[in-house]
């Protein structure tokens, strides 16, 4: 499985690929979950530098304290993205 490139993610690309993963078989969408909890475990580094260049950028940006710490994605966030992933596909 290839690498996903954060910065090449976009809210429409994110949208259609839900799309398909809601009509895919059971089985299809199943792995593809598993894959992606692996995926976000795997991927701790490359989240996290993202994760602090959208927190960043919204400091930037003006945001409130309360909607930048809501962008924070830590080791807890990531662990539970993962686990809810394995739960949807078992």
């Amino acid at each position: 499985m290839g690498r996903v490139q954060p910065e090449r993610v976009s809210p429409r690309g994110s949208h259609e690929a839900a799309r398909g993963l809601a009509l895919a078989p059971a089985t299809s969408r199943d792995k593809a979950l598993t894959a992606l909890a692996t995926l976000i475990e795997d991927a701790a580094v490359e989240i996290d530098r993202a994760n602090a260049q959208d927190q960043e950028r919204a400091r930037r940006a003006g945001l409130s304290a309360a909607v930048v710490d809501r962008l924070k994605l830590d080791l807890q966030g990531r662990a539970g993205l993962a686990r809810a992933c394995r739960e949807v596909a078992a």
